[in-house]
């Protein structure tokens, strides 16, 4: 595929593994043990099969916007409707199992991209999961597509499309930033989207990007180069 070599006017930034990192984790185990308690027949493997499927498929199609409207979602597709005080213990619980963090370089690494870029965020995740723990970095991100905003889970092309649309900008005139081939570069290069592959020493490579980079640090000037002289 040929890529339209226009000037750089927009940058769109993933998530996991680009921007945010997951800096504690308490298991499906853990969590089901916490249904059981609370009287819920539910063991771990049922409850991540459901909590997949209600992310990928069910969040982004029925737009569950808040985590309560989440949780119950969830415990719908396992076989429960509880009360409104269970779904608050749930919703908490989940949240506090999964803790977001910002790495080190991503504020810094934005806000120098969005002093000379239009910016936008490309993820399934729901905005609740993120919002508090990224807010120093949203504050540089112009536009923010999730799952829900989308209609679609990454790596369906509409979350790109639907990025472009905010931002104004065509397929050449927009750069995606993602540590994933399959999430953030196969579909952003077929349609037009020139990509860096952030590789976070995981040895990660990919023939269709214009340029990998070992830290967001290197991005400025990586976009500066990719300008079209």
């Amino acid at each position: 595929m040929v890529v339209s070599w226009l000037a750089i006017r927009a940058v769109i930034f993933d998530l996991m593994g680009t921007l945010a990192y997951r800096k504690r984790r308490i298991g499906f185990k853990r969590l089901s043990e916490l249904l059981r308690n609370m009287g819920y027949d539910v063991y771990h493997q049922e409850l991540e099969a459901a909590y997949r499927y209600v992310l990928f498929i069910d969040y982004p199609k029925l737009r569950l916007e808040s985590p309560e409207v989440f949780y119950r979602q969830l415990m719908l597709r396992l076989g429960y409707q509880p009360p409104s005080r269970h779904i608050e213990v749930i919703a908490e619980r989940f949240e506090e199992a999964e803790e977001l963090a910002p790495y080190p370089d991503a504020e810094e690494a934005v806000r120098q991209v969005h002093l000379r870029y239009k910016t936008a965020l490309a993820t399934t995740i729901p905005r609740f999961r993120f919002q508090k723990p990224l807010s120093r970095v949203l504050r540089y991100i112009d536009h923010v597509v999730n799952g829900a905003e989308a209609g679609v889970a990454k790596p369906n092309p509409k979350m790109f499309l639907e990025c472009l649309r905010r931002l104004g900008v065509s397929p050449g005139e927009a750069v995606m930033v993602g540590d994933s081939p399959d999430l953030d570069v196969d579909v952003p290069y077929s349609l037009g989207i020139k990509c860096v592959l952030l590789d976070r020493g995981q040895g990660v490579v990919c023939a269709k990007v214009e340029a990998a980079i070992a830290s967001l640090k290197e991005l400025p000037h990586v976009l500066a180069q990719l300008q079209p002289s």
